[in-house]
């Protein structure tokens, strides 16, 4: 480890006296703090080199590759994080695995500053609602929306965002339903599935099949694939999907997502321009890649049940005739989000993701189950107030913890053991803590190690540095006695 020393004078016959005795973790003589030699003395600089032994040259080299090696694992992280959270439909648990290294929860609480006025607000509905009555059947289901879309229309609305599709299926209720979509007063957006990849579509997920109802984005009614991230904390924008399946190869384009499509339309309309997006939400769909969710907290998200809307404080099992509300009972939010909340649309969702109140009620690392149609809100809410986080250039990840790896490390070689321990931890506040402002002023999300490392390595180090002095019965508060030694002859 390096030395606390006086001043050295080239050529002089006594060293100054080192912090410790170990053999390998002397650095250049320019990076000593008090040294008499000239910075720009390369040729003494050479020389010290030549005279360290192959063992302090393994020893350093090691270390060096080491810390890079480190330093490169929060972009590949990112990286593996990209390709499978962008590869599959959502629900998978990976989203805890991927936020292990990094405190995600750090910087979605908070988010990236909103100013804004929250735009959104849920209407659902459950398996079982209408008295006990089942509203899964699909045709069942497709009364109980029509109804919904009509009730939603006397609200003071801007837009019906409904997280469902309509594949084609028979029921009397289409003649009716489709009349109440085409005619609506207020914009719709209604949502596509597509079906798994297979051999047929090289690796590209398909489009399925819908209704001719919604099958031309004209008119009110627009569409996005309800296709979500298998990492859920992030916002999907655009998938690759191939269509015409009744070619030899199809094609393959790109479509946007239910949230991206509620978004673009809301920001539209507000503006008053439909060319008009945000340039920091330009430049992400340009990138390709998918930003993190900043998550509101739960219960946050007015919510208000479909039969509540319907019926008011009437017996909800009469919902298919009850009279539209001629009140206002909805939050008076320009968006709602309708969709269902069963076991049929759970997704998992880190704990380090889910909001601040429910956090104390589950076991940390542990997944959460939450509902689409929670998610699909959160994620037009981020999209439209630009709250999301984007993460952040590859070269600057590693080269934010490569410099944090050697101070910490430069801490050992030029402080005792307990002092350099108390320095790397201030210093691994200090990143932590730069991060959190760079992802609340700039949206900007950096998976540093300093967050969650930020202990482990400084004690890592520590303990070694003990050992060798244990070893060597040197005091870890205060350096050994000096020493004779002719210069340019290694330790």
């Amino acid at each position: 480890m390096l030395e606390d020393r006086p001043a050295l004078t080239v050529g002089a016959k006594e060293q100054p006296t080192p912090i410790t005795t170990h053999p390998y973790k002397e650095v250049l003589p320019l990076l000593r703090i008090g040294d008499t030699m000239p910075i720009t003395d390369w040729g003494a600089h050479v020389s010290w080199l030549r005279g360290k032994p192959l063992r302090w040259w393994a020893y350093n080299t090691t270390q060096v590759v080491l810390y890079l090696l480190l330093a490169s694992v929060p972009v590949a992280l990112e990286k593996w994080s990209q390709s499978r959270s962008e590869g599959g439909e959502g629900g998978s648990d990976s989203g805890g695995i991927l936020s292990l290294p990094f405190r995600y929860s750090w910087f979605t609480h908070p988010g990236f500053a909103q100013t804004e006025p929250q735009v959104v607000q849920l209407v659902t509905y459950g398996e079982k609602d209408a008295g006990g009555e089942l509203v899964s059947e699909s045709c069942q289901r497709r009364k109980l929306l029509m109804r919904i879309i009509q009730a939603v229309q006397t609200q003071k609305v801007r837009l019906i965002v409904l997280d469902f599709s309509f594949a084609p299926t028979r029921c009397d209720i289409n003649p009716q339903l489709e009349h109440v979509i085409r005619t609506s007063s207020v914009p719709l957006v209604i949502g596509l599935r597509t079906e798994e990849a297979d051999e047929r579509t090289d690796g590209e997920a398909l489009l399925q099949p819908s209704e001719a109802m919604i099958q031309d984005d004209t008119g009110v009614v627009k569409r996005g694939l309800l296709r979500l991230n298998s990492d859920t904390r992030k916002i999907p924008l655009e998938w690759p999907m191939r269509v015409n399946m009744r070619t030899e190869e199809g094609t393959i384009e790109r479509f946007p997502t239910l949230s991206l499509v509620a978004a673009t339309q809301f920001i539209a309309m507000k503006y008053g321009n439909p060319e008009r997006l945000p340039p920091r939400l330009t430049r992400q769909l340009e990138s390709g890649t998918h930003p993190y969710a900043s998550f509101l907290p739960r219960g946050s998200i007015p919510t208000t049940s479909a039969l509540k809307l319907l019926c008011g404080d009437g017996p909800v099992e009469n919902w298919k005739n009850c009279a539209l509300p001629r009140d206002q009972r909805l939050s008076g939010m320009p968006i709602v989000v309708v969709g269902e909340e069963s076991s049929r649309d759970e997704h998992y969702l880190s704990e380090d993701a889910i909001g601040a109140e429910s956090r104390s009620n589950h076991r940390s690392g542990l997944p959460k189950k939450v509902y689409g149609v929670w998610l699909q809100a959160n994620y037009i809410e981020n999209l439209v107030q630009g709250s999301y986080l984007k993460s952040a250039v590859p070269v600057c990840i590693w080269v934010t913890n490569f410099v944090w790896l050697i101070l910490v490390e430069l801490a050992f070689r030029f402080h005792l053991p307990l002092r350099a321990l108390v320095y790397s931890v201030l210093m691994s506040t200090l990143f932590s803590f730069g991060a959190y402002l760079v992802a609340l002023q700039w949206g900007w999300y950096l998976p540093l190690w300093s967050v969650e490392m930020g202990i482990i390595v400084p004690l890592v180090l520590f303990v070694d540095e003990l050992r060798h002095m244990v070893a060597h019965n040197e005091s870890p508060s205060s350096p050994p006695v000096a020493t004779n030694a002719v210069p340019g002859v290694p330790n």
